[in-house]
């Protein structure tokens, strides 16, 4: 019911914005070397160091 008041009108936030560009960039680079999108998002995940670094912080926590 709400959404669809809302519906055509949410503008995005720069954060948004800009995830949108980086999955975008992802696509293409996958496209270029024909692998899995899915499977790079989560090797660059994975290999990013601050993304590690939060990981070992939850952990901790």
């Amino acid at each position: 019911m709400f959404a669809d008041i809302y519906e055509g009108v949410h503008e995005l936030t720069v954060v948004e914005k800009i995830w949108s560009i980086i999955i975008d960039v992802i696509a293409i680079v996958a496209e270029i070397f024909t692998i899995d999108e899915n499977e790079l998002m989560e090797q660059i995940i994975r290999d990013n160091r601050r993304f590690k670094a939060m990981q070992l912080i939850a952990q901790t926590a």
